[in-house]
This record gives C-alpha cells, structure tokens and sequence, in this order.
C-alpha cells in the first residue's frame, strides 16, 4: 500500500503517480483580494481536460455533484475546443468553472468556506461522509502603532484517512487467515484492531518520512510482538515469523488493492489525486510572516493538493501589516 501507486493517497510521497496518465488534469486557480477595510473578493478557476481514460467525463452530472459545482451555489462553465497533447493530437473539449463571490464585511470571509468541496462518492451511504473541504478566516488585530490582518485557509478531509486504515488492517486479517488458516474470528478481530491502532498512531511518521521502506519496517517491527502475543495466548503452536513479512507485504500493496478500492468505491478521491490547487492571496499591506511557497510585496501563493490534507487539516495562512 504505501509503496503502491496509491500511497499519496494516504498523504505519502509516492501514491498518485501511477494515476496521473488515467485522467486529465484538473486544476484550481484561486484569486483573494482583502481590503484594508476587511471587505474582498474572491475568485475560482476550475479548469479540466479531457481523456478518454477518464470514468468521470466531466460533462456528466456526476463529476459536477462530486466537485459541488452546482449553479445554485453560483458556480457557472464555459467550454472551449482544445487539441490534447498526445499522439494522436486528438481533439476534445476543455471546460471551465467559474465561482465569484465579494465580502462586504469581514464576517462574509467564513461563508465562503466550503468553495473547494469534493465528495468521495455519490450514492454510497457507507461512505457519504468521506469528503474535502475548506474553511476560510480572515481577522483583523489592532495592535500598539500597528494594524495587522491574517487569512487562513484550511483543507480537511472527513472520514478518509478512517476509511483507508480500515480497508488495510482488513487486507491484514485476509493475509493472516491465508498463512495461519486455524485462526478464529476472535484471534482476526483482534489482529484487526491492533494493526488500526498502530496505523493510526504511525501514519503521520509515515507521511513526514524521507524513507518508507524504512517506516514500513518500522510499522512492522511495533505491531510483530504485539500480534505475536495473540498468537502465543490463543494458538501457541504456531509460528509468529511470519507476521512481519505479511505485515510489509500489505503496506506496500504489490497487487494495488488499495488503488482498486479507491476506483470503486471513491471516484471522487481518485478525481481529488489529480487536482491542483494554486492559491494567491493578496493582502492589505506588507507581508510579515506566511507559510506561502512564495511572497513578493503584498502577495502570497501556494500550490498543493487536497491530498496534502488527509493525514491532517492542511492550513494555509499569512499575515500582514494593514495600510490605509
């Protein structure tokens, strides 16, 4: 799994290269605005690419409810003919979406939050609540001699990174069973839980890691002993050597289950693998401290993923003097 084409999915270093070729690009393009008086605009670009490859075309209903571009939340297309780059320069047709919206006040920033939003399915209620979104918050600080305002911007994934750790410690009891067959369902279950806990508890090493291979061993070596115990307790003949392999085997996901988990039952997190997010913020004065990967003057920018979020809420944010 987490060698596997699908590991940046489970916010890692090598999981959407392999589905990069499967669709075309998608890519925001956000422009903010905030006046010195607190009021500001805010501009959406999404713009996609066609590719017959692509399950979710997106001039079907389907890739709308997904991204939430609904014209009641103001969203509007445009479509222009295009030539893709491939072989064969076959034609299609290049859509944009297109979302405007102005704070007359500051409380308006907060209600903009929820602009970037994408399912992970539609009709599936048991996973209905796996989805991105973003939150916005813009303050104001007076300070002795000096004025400041902050924006921030949050990325949040609900359920996901839950979801993900599921389907892997069950992948985990399907192995165990295959290679210790006299297993119960008792001795599974628990094998179950104690895998979910250590994944929840190393993921983000994981995630910070320059070295999987390396953090996959190290799952390992934590959960062996504790799976050899259940072993011991409950079925002391058998021989424990064999639950670290395993236990690497699954991580690394040779056979990209976890990529064929993801296609079918979350289209939309396969879509967010291939979507882009450049933000640029413009600010009301000078800027004086940001985690932007770049700066210049009042203007702050960021490009990253919603992937960037699913171990964590990925925050966004800059601060600067207010001048007049």
């Amino acid at each position: 799994m987490f060698t596997g084409s699908y590991i940046r999915y489970f916010g890692l270093s090598v999981l959407f290269l392999a589905l990069l070729p499967l669709g075309g690009c998608k890519e925001y393009e956000v422009r903010v605005k905030i006046n010195p008086d607190g009021s500001g605009t805010r501009h959406i670009t999404l713009t996609t690419e066609p590719d017959e490859g692509e399950k979710y075309p997106e001039a079907l209903p389907e890739f709308r409810n997904l991204y939430g571009l609904k014209e009641s939340k103001g969203w509007k297309i445009s479509a222009d003919k295009m030539v893709i780059s491939d072989e064969k320069g076959k034609e299609g047709e290049k859509k944009t979406f297109l979302l405007e919206t102005r704070a007359k006040k500051l409380t308006d920033w907060q209600l903009m939050g929820g602009d970037i939003h994408i399912k992970g399915a539609l009709d599936n209620k048991k996973f209905e609540g796996v989805e991105v979104v973003n939150r916005i918050e813009v303050e104001f600080s007076d300070l002795p001699g000096s004025r400041t305002c902050t924006y921030r911007e949050q990325i949040i994934w609900s359920e996901l990174r839950e979801v993900l750790i599921e389907f892997v410690a069950a992948r985990f009891c399907e192995e165990l069973a295959r290679e210790y067959p006299s297993l119960g369902s008792e001795e599974r279950m628990e094998m179950r839980g104690l895998m979910k806990g250590v994944l929840a508890v190393s993921l983000e090493d994981l995630i910070e890691s320059d070295n999987e291979s390396a953090e996959i061993k190290l799952i390992a070596a934590s959960l062996t002993p504790l799976a050899a115990r259940v072993l011991e307790r409950k079925k002391p003949d058998l021989d424990a050597s064999r639950i670290a392999p395993i236990t690497e085997h699954v991580l690394q996901d040779p056979d990209n289950r976890i990529d064929q988990f993801i296609e079918k039952n979350l289209p939309g997190v396969h879509l967010s693998g291939l979507t882009i997010i450049r933000l640029r913020v413009e600010m009301p004065g000078p800027i004086i401290e940001s985690n932007a990967d770049e700066t210049e003057a009042n203007t702050a920018s960021w490009e990253f993923s919603t992937t960037d979020a699913i171990a964590k809420p990925f925050e966004l944010f800059v601060k600067s003097e207010v001048k007049e």
